[in-house]
């Protein structure tokens, strides 16, 4: 009889690269910055710090595409 190697399963983790993070878009309308803001944040904190967001209208410029900027190269860049 021939001989039968078993197959390694591997799991999950074991096939995808490690990352530093993900980048998750927010797009949104700027009447809604606020609750934008405040979902990235929420985004952020429940995940550790695992999950960062950029926004479509970020007013502050400090986490997006700042308020006026043409957004598609920037979020090409991104």
């Amino acid at each position: 009889m021939a001989s039968r190697k078993k197959a390694r399963t591997e799991e999950p983790s074991e096939l995808l690269p490690p990352q530093t993070g993900s980048l998750v878009f927010i797009s949104h309308d700027s009447r809604d910055a606020e609750l934008a803001e405040a979902f990235s944040k929420l985004l952020s904190s429940v995940s550790a710090g695992v999950l960062k967001s950029f926004r479509s209208s970020d007013r502050k410029g400090s986490q997006g595409i700042q308020y006026g900027t043409e957004w598609y190269p920037e979020l090409m860049k991104n």
